[in-house]
């Protein structure tokens, strides 16, 4: 914002040093009351704090995309996951690829049912002994 008095407009003209800008010290010209000198810098450093955001942003949708092993749920290396996009597969990691593949267990066999074991000796109320799914696992 610039401004000027009447009478400093009367005896000096408008193109003499009657400006004043607001936030900036003494008389300006009109060009020099006008100019922003700061502007191109301001500029270049808001361009480069919506670049910096925009490849944070990238990033951050890149690493929730990422595939996960099946087997352990570790999320893949770039590597493998270029490997795995290539070849067109979902494999699980190196480490659990080796592994054996556990084999399924047994449905239980509740106390109630036909064909049951009866009550868990183990157990004081004589009711079977589950976690109730607490420590991660169905039992």
């Amino acid at each position: 914002m610039v401004a000027t008095t009447l009478q400093l407009l009367d005896d000096q003209g408008a193109d003499a040093p009657v400006w004043r800008r607001f936030g900036r010290d003494g008389w300006h010209t009109p060009t020099a009351a006008l100019d922003n000198p700061d502007g191109d810098r301001l500029l270049a450093v808001e361009r480069q704090a919506v670049a910096a955001a925009r490849r944070a942003r990238g990033e951050a949708e890149r690493e929730e995309s990422r595939p996960a092993c099946r087997h352990c749920s570790a999320p893949f290396s770039d590597e493998r996951w270029e490997e795995n996009e290539r070849a067109g597969t979902t494999t699980g990691c190196a480490p659990a690829a080796a592994r054996p593949t556990p084999r399924p267990r047994p449905p239980r066999r509740s106390a109630s049912a036909p064909g049951g074991a009866g009550p868990d000796p183990a157990s004081p109320t004589g009711r079977p002994l589950t976690c109730g799914g607490e420590f991660g696992h169905p039992c």
